[in-house]
C-alpha cells in the first residue's frame, strides 16, 4: 500500500509546533534574567514584547486563516521561518527596548505565528477525516516536547554563551529545522488525487463515504451560529485559566513554602504528563463523543486545582507533584480538542478562515489570564482566592462548550 502522503503532514506540524513554542514562548523565561540584568531594562518592559507578539499573531491569524483555506500552509510557513531567523539573528544584535519590541512585532506578526499551531492544525485537519483526533495530538506532541526539552538544555546554553547566543542558536534552529519543513507542507489530499485519510476509492466502507459530505460552513455563515461563539468562549476561558495556573504554579510554590527546586520540577511533571497523554485523547477522540471528552479533561484539571491548593495548605510536596501530573494531563487536550471539534462541526473547506476568526479571542484568554491572576494576588497576598476561582471558570467554560451542538444543515460549497 503506498505512504499516505497526510503523514508527511503530521511530521512536519509535529516539527513545526516544537520550534514554534520552544523559540516564541518556552525560552522567554530562560532570556529574561539575563537581558534585562545586562541592558538595565525591567521585568514589564521585556514581557510586554511577548505580550505584542502573542496579539500580532492574534491579528494576522484573521488573515491567515483564508490563506490557508486558499493557497494553503506552504508559502505561509516558509516566510514565517524567514522572518522568524532574521528577527532572532536581529534580537541577539540589539541592545534597544524600542528595537526589541518592534522585533518581537514582527515575529508575532508574520514569523513564528506563521508556522504555529493555528496553521499546521488546520493543515491536518483537512488531511483526516477519521484519523484527524489521533493525528492532531500526534503533530501536537511536539508543542509538548518543547515544554519538557528546551528549557534546561537552553537554560545551560545561555548560562555558559550568554543570551546573545541564545537567539543566534533560536535563529539557527529554525532555519535548519522549519525552513526544509515549509517544503513538505500541502493544502489538502484532493489537490493531488488524494482522498483523506488516505483512503483509496475501492476500499472506502459505506461510513466514510458517508462522513466525506461534511457540513461546510464559511466563516460568515460559522459566525452567525451559536455553536461557533460557545466553542471560542469556552475555550477562551479554559485556556485564560490554565495559563493562569501554568504562569503563577512556581510563585504559587514557593509562596506556599516549597524550595524552588521543588516547584521547578512540579513544572517538568506537569509537562511530562502533557506529552505522555497526548497519544490518549487522540485515541479517545477517535472513539468518545467529544463534548463528553471536554468535560472529563477539564473536570481532572478542576480536580488536579484542587489538589494543588490543598498541597500548599498541608505542604506536601508529593501531591504537589501529583496535582501538577494531573494538571498536565488535562492541559494536553486542549488543542486536540479545540481543533477537531472546530472541524467536526464547521468542516474542512473554510476551517483555516474560520479558526482565524476564533483564534484572537482564545490569544486573549491567553493574556488576560495569567493577568488576573497575578492581580488577585496582588490585592489577597495569597494565590487561594485566584485558583479558587479558575475552578470557577473551568466548570462555566465547560457548561457553555457542552451546551453546543454540532449544526445539522449541510452547506453546499
Amino acid at each position: 500500500m503506498k505512504f499516505y502522503y497526510g503523514w508527511y503532514i503530521v511530521i512536519g506540524s509535529a516539527l513545526c509546533q516544537f520550534v514554534c513554542m520552544a523559540t516564541s514562548q518556552v525560552t522567554v523565561g530562560v532570556l529574561m534574567t539575563p537581558v534585562i540584568e545586562e541592558l538595565g531594562w525591567k521585568v514589564w518592559q521585556f514581557t510586554f514584547g511577548l505580550s505584542i507578539s502573542l496579539l500580532g499573531g492574534a491579528v494576522s491569524s484573521v488573515i491567515v486563516g483564508k490563506i490557508i483555506d486558499s493557497r494553503g500552509p506552504k508559502i505561509l510557513v516558509l516566510l514565517g521561518s524567514l522572518t522568524s531567523t532574521l528577527c532572532f539573528v536581529a534580537l541577539g544584535a540589539q541592545s534597544n527596548i524600542f528595537a526589541f519590541i518592534i522585533l518581537y512585532s514582527i515575529g508575532g506578526l508574520i514569523g513564528w505565528s506563521l508556522f504555529g499551531p493555528m496553521v499546521v492544525n488546520v493543515t491536518l485537519s483537512k488531511w483526516f477525516i477519521e484519523k484527524r483526533g489521533w493525528t492532531i495530538s500526534l503533530g501536537s506532541m511536539g508543542s509538548s516536547s518543547a515544554f519538557v526539552i528546551t528549557p534546561f538544555l537552553f537554560t545551560l546554553i545561555v548560562d555558559n554563551w550568554g543570551w546573545r547566543n541564545g537567539y543566534f542558536l533560536l535563529a539557527f534552529l529554525v532555519a535548519i529545522i522549519v525552513i526544509p519543513t515549509s517544503l513538505l507542507m500541502r493544502r489538502q489530499p484532493e489537490d493531488y488525487g488524494l482522498i483523506p485519510d488516505g483512503k483509496n476509492k475501492e476500499c472506502q466502507t459505506k461510513k466514510y463515504h458517508e462522513n466525506i459530505p461534511e457540513i461546510n460552513l464559511t466563516r460568515e455563515q460559522a459566525l452567525r451560529t451559536y455553536p461557533f461563539w460557545a466553542i471560542t468562549i469556552g475555550f477562551a476561558l479554559i485556556t485564560g485559566g490554565l495559563m493562569g495556573i501554568f504562569v503563577h504554579g512556581l510563585p504559587f510554590a514557593e509562596e506556599s513554602g516549597f524550595s524552588r527546586k521543588i516547584g521547578a520540577i512540579a513544572l517538568s511533571v506537569n509537562g511530562i504528563g502533557n506529552l505522555c497523554a497526548k497519544p490518549a485523547w487522540g485515541y479517545f477522540l477517535q472513539r468518545i463523543n467529544t463534548l463528553k471528552i471536554i468535560l472529563a479533561a477539564y473536570s481532572l484539571t478542576s480536580i488536579a486545582v484542587m489538589l494543588i491548593l490543598l498541597s500548599g495548605q498541608e505542604n506536601n510536596g508529593n501531591l504537589l507533584l501529583i496535582a501538577f501530573l494531573l494538571f498536565g494531563i488535562g492541559f494536553s487536550a486542549t488543542v486536540p480538542l479545540n481543533e477537531f471539534i472546530t472541524a467536526e462541526y464547521f468542516g474542512r473547506a473554510h476551517l483555516g478562515a474560520i479558526r482565524g476568526a476564533s483564534y484572537p479571542l482564545t490569544t486573549i484568554g491567553t493574556l488576560i489570564g495569567p493577568i488576573l491572576t497575578g492581580y488577585w494576588f496582588d490585592v489577597s497576598a495569597t494565590y487561594v482566592p485566584a485558583f479558587l476561582s479558575i475552578i470557577v471558570v473551568f466548570i462555566v467554560a465547560m457548561g457553555i462548550t457542552s451546551s453546543a451542538r454540532k449544526p445539522e444543515k449541510i452547506i453546499s460549497t
